[in-house]
């Protein structure tokens, strides 16, 4: 059987906390073991969207009413960065009663989950990292007629949205050094 459940995850060298879902069949607790993540406990619920919904009301939670920001970055965790915490600010035993409380709240409602927004959807604005403007500025001084956000994206190997910040970054500094602006 394919059970789905939510996971919480730790990683002691990183001083990290992951919240997520996932399923029985699934290696992805398997492949989080194999970089360092240690499974703390595992929910095992009716549903996938009760997992689901069970998981972004955690990350809502520790976001919005705890105003924890995610603790690693993409490139420390490029799948799931945004689900993690500071093991300091929220020890897994916290983040666990979280994670149960909120899969109790959506059971005893009747198990609909309530309308709410993705913790996901909210990401926290991260600085664009200099090495990046600087490969960035690079490609724009190489080739600007071909200075486009998906070159951006394969050059630094970063998402579209990423890309298109740091596009507009080098841009922006561009026109400033034109008009008189300077970095």
């Amino acid at each position: 059987m394919n059970t789905p459940l939510v996971y919480v995850i730790t990683h002691p060298e990183l001083a990290a906390v992951k919240v997520g879902q996932s399923s029985t069949r699934s290696a992805r607790l398997a492949e989080f073991g194999r970089a360092g993540w240690q499974t703390y406990r595992t929910l095992h619920l009716p549903t996938v969207p009760l997992a689901y919904e069970t998981e972004q009301r955690a990350l809502f939670e520790l976001r919005h009413r705890m105003h924890l920001p995610p603790y690693l970055t993409a490139e420390q965790l490029p799948a799931g960065w945004t689900e993690t915490v500071s093991a300091g600010t929220a020890p897994p035993a916290i983040v666990w009663d979280i994670v149960c409380a909120e899969a109790g709240r959506i059971l005893l409602g009747g198990g609909r989950p309530a309308r709410r927004p993705s913790a996901n959807r909210r990401r926290v604005e991260r600085p664009l990292a200099e090495a990046d403007l600087d490969a960035a500025r690079k490609l724009h001084a190489a080739n600007p007629k071909t200075f486009s956000t998906p070159a951006v994206a394969r050059t630094l190997g970063r998402s579209k949205v990423y890309a298109q910040r740091v596009r507009d970054a080098v841009l922006a500094e561009q026109d400033a050094d034109r008009n008189g602006g300077g970095r």
